[in-house]
């Protein structure tokens, strides 16, 4: 049974809590929003000639984010995304979520990263499927972790990373939001950006428990802050944000 006076910090933009905090306010949860990141998409960089030029030479094409893979298909198109796969060319992606995205807009992405859905996986599963010495194009953050590059190069390939959005840093939270936010029972890290820009604000906060959007964050809160998570979400869909994060308060 979750505990109705419980408190719940959540770290990812406003828009994207909007879901999840109206599900646990029914459940009689006080929210505290505390945005760690701002999702803007940017101009294709290197422009989007050639981006297309990489793309009739390679043999995938990733996103590992949900922002990478809208950004992609916003600025790079469905109907150019489409004749690379008819071409033999490979759509993979970080998580089910990110892969929901291209799947919607009536793509095949052929290679998703699951159990765990992380970058490291998404290496593995393209240095067994590629053939080698191909290219792969990431349409990646300005700040992309190094993870994947660091899996392809280390198989053989070559990666280009096309920039399509950049996750800026918000202004830190109030005085009052930052007590609320100390004093809370449990606090969400979405992701290991949020995870640096929470903690750089508020340091108490390693004090409060810890759950995190998948196994990713959930390392970087361990390995680089020394947090265990009392909770990991499954994946990025409300419902198994929710699950996470009522289970933790249980």
């Amino acid at each position: 049974m979750v505990r109705t006076s419980a408190r719940v910090v959540l770290t990812r933009s406003r828009a994207d809590n909007a879901a999840l905090a109206f599900d646990l306010q029914a459940l009689g949860i006080t929210v505290i929003e505390a945005p760690t990141a701002e999702i803007h998409a940017v101009p294709v960089d290197p422009p989007i000639e050639t981006v297309s030029g990489w793309l009739a030479q390679a043999g995938a094409a990733v996103a590992t984010s949900r922002p990478g893979a809208e950004a992609a298909l916003a600025q790079i198109g469905a109907t150019t995304l489409a004749e690379f796969t008819h071409r033999g060319g490979i759509l993979a992606t970080v998580g089910p979520s990110t892969a929901a995205v291209w799947q919607q807009a009536g793509l095949e992405v052929a290679v998703v990263a699951t159990a765990p859905a992380t970058a490291d996986n998404l290496s593995i599963l393209l240095n067994n499927t590629l053939t080698p010495g191909s290219a792969v194009v990431h349409f990646q953050g300005r700040q992309a972790r190094a993870e994947l590059r660091a899996g392809l190069t280390g198989g053989g390939h070559t990666v280009h990373g096309a920039v399509v959005y950049e996750n800026a840093e918000p202004a830190p939270p109030n005085a009052t939001v930052r007590d609320q936010c100390v004093h809370a029972d449990l606090v969400f890290y979405a992701a290991p950006s949020a995870a640096a820009r929470a903690l750089a604000w508020m340091p108490d906060l390693r004090h409060v428990p810890a759950a995190a959007l998948g196994p990713t964050t959930a390392a970087a809160l361990r390995d680089l802050h020394g947090l265990s998570c009392v909770a990991i979400a499954a994946s990025p869909k409300e419902s198994d944000v929710l699950a996470a994060i009522v289970a933790a308060l249980a």
